[in-house]
């Protein structure tokens, strides 16, 4: 790797001029590029509220005693909230729903109301949901309102849940299904107008899960729903500038300008001598044999040996190899030899 470095070293050296003017010019053109990004003007498209509006439905509700029971005198009104009321003693649930509307500027705006009672049997067969059969009940259909900013609109109505019941209870016996359903309060509110000087045609739905078993019925405690509405338009703004506009050619900039640098310290320090590469290239060469080479000294009687002379060095250390054999390196001599059968092969320094 060093050789490697040195060489490119040298290439650098002799390249220099053209290197340096190349520099040059990737810095002037990323100056360039990061004072275009941060001075053209650029614009992007802002979403604001330019006004909203909130609609509220709410139901309340009494129950009063018309069954003779134990608990209660008939006629008694019973309190909301209660955790359960049953069929014989309060079957009729009377309710009112309360509908209203505020927005920030203006609304005049049509209202129909209806509400239902929705009977629903479901499935929850392989983790997904699917409705077996629904029945509709309807309840009240209120008409037309109309309403400005602030206006409310209520009506009222009465549920005969033990009626109710029996007729879920007929359906499930005529299908012969036993599971269990759920019935919804559900009031659908039609709107139809202009709110904050915007068209409106909209239909929203408030609901409320009763519970109910073959004696008792429950309301959910959640009777109140919002909803707000934001109304949004859009603005072209003026963008301030940002770093990842010019991060490209910043980076190009503080690269180029390290390499400048870099260059200038190689120009000081100046070219290596080709013959120093040539060397360090010889003890590479040289490295990758250091597993198959001992030191030592010629013997004395060598001279008595017949001698083999081999052209490189690869080849004496195959030889040795093949034979079992380390070759020897004698530093003193310059030569690398091993000894067989009263043969000794050798490779001299002087023909790296």
């Amino acid at each position: 790797m060093k050789v490697e470095l040195l060489k490119l070293q040298n290439i650098i050296i002799e390249r220099y001029k053209p290197i340096r003017i190349l520099l040059f010019m990737v810095i002037l053109f990323s100056v360039l590029l990061i004072a275009y990004s941060l001075f053209k003007p650029s614009y992007v498209e802002q979403n604001y509220v330019t006004s909203s509006y909130s609609t509220k439905g709410v139901y309340s509700y009494t129950t009063y005693v018309n069954g003779s029971n134990p608990l209660y005198p008939v006629g008694t009104v019973l309190p909301p909230n209660q955790p359960a009321y049953f069929y014989s003693v309060s079957p009729i649930l009377n309710m009112a729903f309360t509908f209203g509307i505020d927005a920030s500027d203006s609304a005049d705006v049509s209202v129909s109301r209806k509400t239902i009672i929705l009977a629903t049997a479901e499935s929850y067969e392989q983790i997904q949901e699917s409705i077996l059969w629904q029945k509709e009940f309807p309840v009240v259909n209120a008409g037309d309102t109309r309403l400005s900013n602030g206006d409310i609109a209520s009506h009222n109505f009465s549920i005969n849940l033990a009626q109710v019941q029996a007729v879920v209870q007929a359906v499930k016996d005529d299908l012969q299904y036993s599971q269990e359903t759920n019935l919804t309060i559900i009031t659908y509110v039609d709107l139809e107008g202009s709110i904050n000087g915007k068209n409106v045609d909209e239909v929203l739905e408030y609901s409320v899960p009763l519970l109910t078993s073959d004696s008792y019925y429950q309301l959910s405690k959640k009777l109140e729903s919002n909803n707000t509405v934001d109304i949004y338009s859009t603005q072209t703004i003026r963008d301030s500038p940002h770093l990842t506009r010019i991060a490209i050619p910043l980076a190009l900039l503080i690269v180029s300008t390290i390499s400048l640098v870099a260059l200038r310290k190689l120009m000081y320090i100046g070219p290596v001598d080709p013959s120093e590469i040539i060397q360090l290239e010889k003890i590479a060469d040289l490295a990758k044999f250091n597993s198959w080479i001992s030191q030592g000294e010629m013997p004395v009687e060598y001279t008595d040996l017949k001698e083999v002379k081999l052209t490189s060095l690869q080849g004496l250390v195959d030889t040795a190899s093949e034979m079992d054999m380390r070759v020897i390196h004698d530093n003193k001599e310059g030569i690398y030899f091993t000894i067989h059968d009263g043969v000794i092969y050798t490779f001299y320094e002087s023909e790296l």
